[in-house]
């Protein structure tokens, strides 16, 4: 047998092996928010059921008890303990014309990332509309462009003013103060912990996509898990609050998926919700949300 063959043989078997669980005794302080498509929520373990969010939610970022999203143009704000929704700001008029926004990234005390497509008629009709990240100051709602160089969309993250993203190349970098740094790693989704120590992506190599984790302090490179096939893994990436575990859900158009809860350190799951329907998922940082029992 090949060398190729076999480790071919070896990645389909691991992807496709039962995922290692911990202690039913282990990590039990989380607490996982889900919400599906409809607006229906849940939190896990607690199993409390809460009222749905109005309308079809889109993907949006959640600070605090607030859920953040863009609808037509315009930033909403949907608070978790009453379910009521307002307008923040009409983006498409604090942004300008040709300006298409459609995705938060990153959101603070401070400030939010969002992503948009810009158009520009003298550039060649293939080249017209690029991904551009703006940034908005929570509190005067002013807006302004990040420049970074080879953004070319998909998710970032941002930690003490340095934002994390993955060009057209695939190459995962870091830019702070207008200044990039290529970190030598390829992938996408690039999603920092919250400490600062630790960077989560999602790699293809050979026929399984994983996600893996970069450890500042050692300069290691970890797997967490694998999927066999390509875009396997659904570029959404949560932390919980100590850098201790991740959320991440497989992607597939033939079968059912499923969310997981994984420690960054080991990879092992201590939670699979399999057929999950969650568009949205968030750690907690309170065992309740305010203002519901």
């Amino acid at each position: 047998m090949s060398l190729r063959i076999a480790v071919w043989l070896s990645i389909i078997i691991l992807s496709s092996a039962t995922i290692p669980t911990t202690g039913a005794n282990s990590n039990q302080s989380f607490r996982l928010l889900q919400i599906a498509c409809n607006g229906a929520m849940m939190i896990f373990p607690l199993a409390q059921t809460m009222s749905s969010l109005p309308g079809d939610i889109q993907r949006g970022m959640l600070f605090e008890n607030d859920f953040y999203s863009i609808a037509q143009g315009k930033l909403l704000i949907t608070s978790l303990t009453n379910t009521n929704k307002k307008e923040l700001v009409d983006l498409t008029e604090l942004l300008g014309p040709g300006i298409k926004p459609f995705r938060i990234e990153h959101i603070d005390e401070k400030i939010m990332i969002l992503e948009a497509m810009r158009y520009d008629a003298s550039k060649p009709l293939k080249y017209q509309w690029t991904y551009s990240l703006y940034q908005i100051d929570k509190y005067n709602l002013t807006a302004r462009l990040l420049d970074i160089p080879e953004y070319d969309g998909g998710q970032i993250s941002a930690h003490e003013g340095r934002i994390y993203y993955a060009d057209r190349f695939g190459k995962i970098c870091h830019s702070e103060n207008n200044i990039i740094t290529h970190m030598g790693i390829e992938g996408r989704c690039p999603t920092i912990s919250p400490d600062g120590s630790k960077l989560a992506f999602i790699s293809f190599v050979l026929v399984a996509e994983g996600v893996y984790v970069y450890d500042f302090r050692s300069n290691h490179t970890s797997c967490l898990m694998t999927f066999f096939g390509p875009n396997s893994v659904t570029p959404i990436i949560r932390w919980s609050s100590d850098s201790s575990l991740l959320a991440i859900k497989n992607h597939s158009d033939l079968s059912s998926t499923s969310l997981y809860m994984i420690e960054s350190s080991s990879g092992s799951a201590i939670r699979e919700f399999e057929k999950d329907g969650s568009c949205n998922w968030f750690f907690l940082k309170s065992e309740k949300i305010e203002g519901r029992k």
